[in-house]
């Protein structure tokens, strides 16, 4: 069983796999070139659905699965169980802009449009770590406590920190707000609440530069084309032994 945690930071190398190769920047931590943010994920497709109203249904119904199959639960399990399928920042699994016009240049690239606001897809992955954690009953200090600990060992030194607080939280409240929103209520309880709190925690927004300071990308125009992903959960890793990974990520019993 793998036992290793590998955190949502999107200043970590990683593995080969992921998709976070250096991003050009200007000196004075400002796009220079007018840029669009990747496709929007909270936009409707044309059957109506949305990708990330898709996603909270798979989380919460796939996490709600692995924690009744876990003996002795704890948050150990559930940091496991998100790492291997919260993990959004994989750019060979999840395409959020394949064949659109979005995340046009590499000062927005990997990242998703949410509303009017751009995040890189790793800060996508920690606001949804907050959301589904709040969501089967955890507290903040935990869950902010567990991964603080896991990159203490992994990533010394790293600079992300508040950063990932900042996401955790957002997540977390919007759980506390919407979590248990039924499918047809989710759609407009997630525009009602998620806006409002992007612009709350702007500093969730952001991400650390691995020479110190952080990153917006908020002067990436916000693309207007839903994604086409389709792919919910898991991240197509080799330490998930298959691809399509399976249904409950790999930390199973």
């Amino acid at each position: 069983m793998h036992t290793g945690l590998i955190i949502f930071s999107a200043a970590s190398s990683g593995q080969g796999s992921s998709e976070h190769k250096p991003v050009k920047v200007s000196t004075t931590n400002q796009i220079i070139k007018p840029c669009f943010c990747g496709a929007s994920i909270t936009l409707p497709n044309p059957d109506g659905s949305s990708w990330l109203v898709d996603e909270i249904l798979w989380q919460r119904e796939h996490s709600a699965q692995y924690r009744a199959s876990v003996k002795d639960w704890s948050i150990e399990h559930y940091a496991r169980w998100a790492n291997g399928n919260q993990g959004y920042k994989w750019a060979t699994w999840f395409k959020f802009s394949e064949k659109s016009n979005c995340a046009t240049c590499d000062d927005c690239g990997h990242t998703v449009s949410i509303y009017d606001s751009c995040i890189r897809t790793a800060g996508l992955g920690n606001i949804m770590y907050g959301f589904i954690g709040h969501y089967l009953g955890f507290q903040l200090p935990e869950l902010t406590g567990i991964i603080d600990f896991y990159k203490l060992l992994t990533f010394p030194g790293a600079k992300d920190k508040s950063i990932h607080h900042e996401q955790y939280k957002v997540g977390y409240m919007l759980s506390e707000q919407i979590g248990k929103a039924k499918r047809q209520e989710l759609s407009a309880a997630l525009a009602a609440h998620l806006p409002g709190l992007l612009k709350q925690y702007p500093e969730a927004l952001e991400e650390a530069k691995s020479e110190g300071g952080t990153r917006s990308f908020q002067a990436c125009k916000i693309c207007t084309t839903p994604t086409p992903e389709k792919h919910h959960g898991g991240n197509g890793q080799e330490y998930m032994h298959s691809d399509p990974p399976p249904p409950n990520g790999p930390y199973s019993k």
